[in-house]
């Protein structure tokens, strides 16, 4: 509904498909999406909006699946984020992640 909260929409889909599917805006404009099934991400973003990527911890999952520095979160699990703010975007990351293994 209308109702539900971006976290709780974000988590509901984590917890159906075990996934949680971020989409990027890489640098040069390019869209790539990523797919995290475990914790922790490994990654480490700015704390204000575009969330975008400072560091990515080497050997997490992150790192294995290719994320890099410098790319933008624009959706988690297909809602778009880059207009809403810094905390509830954060708020959804952080509490659908809790539900990976």
């Amino acid at each position: 509904t209308c109702e539900d909260s971006l976290d709780d929409m974000v988590v509901e889909k984590t917890i159906s498909t075990k996934q949680l599917e971020v989409e990027f805006e890489l640098p040069d404009g390019s869209v790539k999406v990523i797919c995290f099934t475990r914790r922790p991400l490994g990654l480490d973003f700015n704390r204000h909006m575009p969330i975008t990527m400072k560091h990515v911890r080497p050997g997490s999952q992150a790192d294995n699946l290719g994320v890099e520095q410098g790319w933008r979160i624009r959706s988690l699990n297909g809602h778009v984020v880059t207009q809403l703010a810094f905390q509830d975007v954060y708020r959804a990351l952080r509490e659908s992640s809790e539900h990976l293994q």
